[in-house]
């Protein structure tokens, strides 16, 4: 095996040269590390991988699968793989931080690096990852939400950024389309070609990270792209997730709740969420909490159908509907009584005025309907309803 590998090194020794000598013109910031060497490999991707596809959307991104040849760099060589293409010095450079960071971590949920490709005839290099058959979680929120448990794919996002952050690194780039999904449901994040260190005085740069997805600190304040940036950037994922659509700046837990509950046919477990939205998309990087925090909230213990189960007992649907049909018998009180109850599910004390305005709306509803201001307290302080 020693000498195949000598071998093969010495056939290729010019374009070794080609790459240090490149790598060299580029600085020392560029190398690659001292265990890539043993991930390099020199092929023609177009010969090497006939089935070559471009993925949609995803510049310098291929799905690939290598021929089926007697190759004994690759235990399945019919497997299907991912390609990403790096052309130009620029491009080199965001090689380099993934292979630096993929080097120097080791995680369930961070999609591995299989090789670095160098294709000398092309000029391109290339890395090469796993294929996830399951697609990108962006095409995982399109599917209806009792398909997949959202609460363990974001509890798993949380856990794998919190490692990174532990270790020095910021994603910076966060987005449904740098997280593949397995067949399983098991997230992978990818694309770290933005990753720096919080050393690195290139985390102050404006230009990284997507349109919707990007820090707004970073513009106004001149804040650096850091692992605060990765937590805003996650609450606009989480708010895809549940709510369908990216979130509307600044972003109000009330005036969100309000207008969630006024839509119709709420799911009202999931008020607990917008508290939780309003501390990660702080528009002050200060005031978001950490990865590592996250990892702590109520909100994201569980599963999707513990939560459902409880939405769907006869106790809660009983309220739900009370509180709608309350809600039609006084459309003149309806604004307050919601205000009301949006302050209540989301743990803020309601002011004594609004307070008493309830009450009085309550004390003049139908006997019927058996619903008190005191049910609806006790539910938002966190009892579980009867059964």
């Amino acid at each position: 095996m020693l000498n195949q590998r000598l071998t093969q090194l010495a056939l290729h020794l010019p374009e070794i040269m080609h790459l240090y000598a490149h790598l060299f013109q580029l600085g020392p910031e560029a190398s690659l590390g001292p265990d890539a060497s043993s991930l390099l490999h020199f092929c023609n991707v177009a010969c090497e991988f006939p089935d070559l596809i471009r993925m949609p959307q995803r510049p310098g991104l291929f799905q690939a699968r290598r021929r089926a040849v007697d190759d004994a760099r690759c235990d399945e060589p019919t497997e299907w793989c991912v390609l990403k293409a790096y052309s130009n010095d620029a491009e080199l450079l965001l090689m380099r931080r993934s292979v630096e960071l993929l080097q120097s971590v080791q995680h369930p949920w961070v999609l591995p690096l299989q090789a670095i490709i160098c294709d000398h005839d092309a000029q391109r290099w290339y890395l090469q990852f796993p294929w996830s058959n399951g697609g990108t979680l962006r095409d995982w929120m399109s599917r209806a939400s009792g398909t997949w448990d959202r609460k363990a794919v974001v509890r798993k996002l949380i856990a794998t950024l919190a490692y990174l952050h532990s270790r020095g690194f910021a994603h910076r780039d966060l987005k449904p389309e740098n997280v593949l999904i397995s067949e399983d449901g098991q997230p992978n994040m990818c694309d770290f070609d933005f990753t720096s260190q919080q050393n690195s005085e290139s985390t102050v740069l404006k230009g990284v990270g997507t349109d919707g997805y990007r820090d707004p600190a970073i513009l106004h304040d001149n804040a650096p792209n850091n692992t605060c940036s990765d937590a805003f950037a996650l609450g606009v994922i989480c708010h895809e997730i549940w709510m369908g659509r990216r979130p509307m700046l600044p972003f109000s837990a009330r005036a969100a709740a309000a207008a969630y509950v006024g839509a119709g046919n709420p799911q009202l477990h999931l008020l607990r969420l917008f508290p939780l939205l309003e501390r990660m998309l702080a528009l002050k990087q200060q005031e978001r909490p950490s990865c590592i925090k996250l990892q702590l909230e109520e909100f994201f213990s569980g599963s999707d159908s513990a939560s459902e189960q409880l939405a769907s007992s006869r106790r809660f649907t009983d309220m739900t509907q009370r509180l709608e049909t309350l809600v039609q018998h006084h459309q003149s009180s309806s604004n307050v009584l919601l205000a009301t109850f949006s302050r209540t599910m989301l743990r803020v004390r309601p002011c004594s005025k609004s307070t008493e305005n309830a009450e009085r709306v309550m004390a003049e509803q139908p006997p019927q309907l058996g619903l008190s201001l005191q049910d609806l307290l006790q539910w938002a302080g966190g009892l579980s309803p009867a059964q």
